[in-house]
């Protein structure tokens, strides 16, 4: 006999639900449950992932400067801290 996908999902579903009710939960100090990782999943639920392929990233070259400039910056502040604080607005000292 032919079943559906969702079919067989389904009856494994109540398989594991009919299992759970017979099986004495573990308890915790606290009195709550032991949770056991993927317990309640169904094999074959959820469509597997595939992660996005990455291809070459097109990289503007006026937004890589201004990254450029503000990791300059940081590091420059984190070198010399007392230069950052007396001069807070980023102007050069002459």
């Amino acid at each position: 006999m032919f079943l559906p996908r969702g079919s067989q999902r389904w009856r494994r579903a109540q398989e594991l639900e009919k299992l759970q009710e017979q099986e004495p939960a573990t308890v915790t100090q606290g009195g709550l449950p032991v949770r056991v990782p993927g317990q309640n999943l169904i094999p074959g639920a959820a469509p597997s992932v595939t992660p996005p392929s990455s291809g070459p990233r097109n990289m503007d070259a006026r937004r890589t400067r201004g990254m450029s400039s503000f990791q300059k910056g940081v590091s420059r502040a984190r070198n010399n801290p007392a230069e950052a604080e007396s001069n807070p607005e980023g102007e050069e000292q002459q």
